[in-house]
């Protein structure tokens, strides 16, 4: 029997969670949807981090106004302050005196003194440089090289076949509103992230999770991060019907 090939499909992020590297670790390929409506106050061009108050954001500025059906693919940053110094001057302040900051950080000021003109760029960016560090083995395209039609599970499933996947892999929250029965009708399998988000040291007061995946690399290190989605992986892989 073939072996499934498995997609997952997510809007690019910046600088994600770690439940975002999970679904890619799973995944044979990750598709990045960029062609959708660039939804605003979402996690595509901000993130959480720990600060001494709790959870804090770091926003990257676009060019909105007036474009309001613009695509992810098409939104701009907008360099009219210094909104890289500050996210730098801030992940420094909160994050310098922990033990594997100065593994990760010149990654981040390194891309992010990119300047590129696209949120989209600089997210797809991070995301492959992160997988990279990772060591994630899996294929990233976007949604704009496929093209695709239709939208909501049609989309998916229509972006899926494209890359010749034959399971889907959802996130958790895609219970409530997956039309699973589409699946099964056009040949497509369909599974569960089966995420277990881990509780680790962080600085300051009490553990707030869901973080920017920087937290993650500055309290516990590159290497036990990779061993967390290696062991997350074969775990799923245990409960699935793989051939």
């Amino acid at each position: 029997m073939t072996r499934e090939v498995i997609v997952a499909i997510h809007q690019p992020n910046y600088l994600p969670w770690l439940g975002f590297f999970d679904k890619a670790c799973k995944a044979d390929v990750l598709i990045l949807l960029d062609n959708v409506q660039y939804p605003k106050r979402s996690w595509s061009n901000r993130v959480r981090i720990k600060s001494p108050e709790g959870a804090a954001w770091l926003t990257v500025p676009v060019t909105a106004k007036g474009r309001y059906h613009q695509l992810i693919a098409e939104t701009e940053i907008d360099y009219q302050e210094n909104w890289i110094k500050r996210h730098l001057g801030t992940l420094e302040r909160n994050y310098r005196p922990l033990p594997f900051y100065d593994e990760i950080s010149p990654t981040i000021k390194h891309l992010l003194s990119q300047k590129p003109s696209l949120l989209n760029t600089l997210n797809g960016a991070i995301i492959k440089a992160l997988c990279e560090l990772l060591e994630i083995e899996v294929k990233l395209t976007s949604a704009t090289t496929l093209g695709g039609s239709g939208a909501a599970t049609h989309l998916l499933i229509d972006l899926t076949k494209a890359v010749g996947g034959t399971m889907y892999l959802s996130g958790e929250g895609g219970r409530l509103y997956q039309e699973e029965s589409l699946y099964g009708n056009a040949g497509i399998g369909l599974r569960f992230q089966q995420f277990e988000h881990p509780i680790y040291e962080q600085r300051y007061a009490d553990f707030v999770p869901g973080l920017s995946t920087f937290d993650i690399l500055c309290c516990s290190g590159l290497e036990w991060t990779r061993q967390f989605l290696r062991k997350s992986r074969e775990r799923f892989v245990q409960t699935g019907s793989f051939a």
